[in-house]
């Protein structure tokens, strides 16, 4: 099996395109090698996505780093219909920087009622969010009916 690549990714873009009323959009590309121009690829190609309510999509194992999030995060600020965001980014190295803008883009999502949000191995990052985003998370909590967090320190068992 090959890797999905950049070019691989733009020509998924001009297929998103044709797919304006999609409502439920499920992607997995964790382990693929995606590269700077990959993602941002991809976060064109999923801007067209524009009634979005249930997201799904796999990023883990290096995929993302810190100058990337704020293109993933401005694309899914764009969802003004999503409700139901599953966003795995797992074994990246999103740091302080890329956790915040996350975190910036997630409070623009006034429909979001299901957060799962999966930042194994970027411990930093998840307490950078909850640390430096407490209006959000206390303003959007309240409305979620589901949330789920996965986070696992890979350096001890103690968690946070």
């Amino acid at each position: 099996m090959s890797d999905i690549r950049e070019k691989d990714i733009s020509d998924l873009g001009s297929a998103f395109s044709k797919f304006n009323n999609l409502q439920i959009f499920q992607l997995n590309l964790s382990w693929n090698k995606l590269g700077s121009q990959g993602l941002l690829g991809l976060c064109l190609a999923i801007e067209h996505l524009t009634y979005l309510i249930d997201l799904s999509i796999n990023l883990s194992s290096k995929i993302v780093g810190y100058e990337n999030i704020q293109k993933l995060g401005t694309a899914l600020a764009g969802f003004k219909y999503l409700s139901k965001l599953d966003l795995n980014l797992s074994s990246n190295n999103i740091g302080d920087f890329g956790a915040c803008s996350l975190a910036n883009s997630l409070q623009n999502l006034s429909n979001l009622n299901s957060l799962k949000l999966n930042l194994r191995s970027v411990i930093a990052a998840l307490q950078n969010i909850i640390q430096n985003q407490k209006p959000f998370i206390g303003n959007k909590l309240s409305a979620f009916q589901c949330l789920k967090l996965s986070v696992r320190n890979p350096r001890s068992d103690q968690g946070l």
